[in-house]
């Protein structure tokens, strides 16, 4: 028999992929630059499980993430900030976490002292614990954004108009630097967030 925890893990794993990648062919079913008019239902099914994954472990892609929509970015931002199981080498607050501050929401909504989940009690240490991690997350990602926006300043290239899509793309950058995950969006690849900083400094000085 399978541990509580384990059966924790393997439950909630497969809920989220299921419901991310269910969104994630929602959001790009009318993307050509994602889903081609040619692609079999397979190749769209693997595709939309691929990337519905990916976000939580090493950040690989399939597809061009430049292309995808607005929507889907936001929800490749919430699969960082979850990230994997514990003593996984994924990072983010990490999915036992997120579950069981799902569980203390509804037993807050529901009026009830206790959280419950697969039918066993979860301690007020272990939720406090969560807490703890979700907001020291948080904390962090604000701060480094933050620190993305003020050390780039935004600033336009000579004859171009400053753009929100730079502030989107500090976004993701924090989140990958701050989440471990290899997400590359074009001339913001995670990899070469502190590269693209000298490179703007130098367009800037020309």
């Amino acid at each position: 028999n399978l541990s509580v925890y384990a059966r924790l893990i393997l439950y909630s794993t497969v809920a989220i992929n299921v419901v991310a990648s269910l969104l994630f062919f929602a959001f790009e079913k009318g993307n050509p630059a994602i889903f081609t008019p040619d692609a079999s239902a397979s190749e769209v099914a693997l595709i939309s499980w691929f990337q519905a994954v990916t976000p939580r472990t090493a950040g690989f892609n399939s597809v061009d993430i430049g292309a995808l929509t607005n929507a889907t970015s936001v929800l490749f931002l919430l699969l960082m900030f979850v990230g994997g199981a514990p003593n996984s080498t994924a990072s983010g607050i990490k999915l036992s976490t997120f579950v069981v501050l799902l569980a203390a929401t509804r037993a807050f909504l529901r009026g009830q002292t206790d959280v419950n989940l697969l039918k066993r009690s979860i301690s007020r240490e272990s939720v406090f614990k969560a807490l703890a991690i979700t907001v020291t997350a948080m904390a962090t990602i604000f701060l480094a954004i933050l620190l993305l926006s003020i050390t780039e300043n935004f600033r336009a290239l000579p004859g171009k108009q400053p753009s929100n899509e730079n502030a989107h793309n500090a976004n993701i950058r924090s989140r990958c630097l701050t989440n471990a995950v290899r997400v590359e969006v074009p001339q913001t690849n995670c990899i070469e967030a502190f590269k693209l900083r000298h490179q703007q400094r130098v367009a800037l000085s020309r």
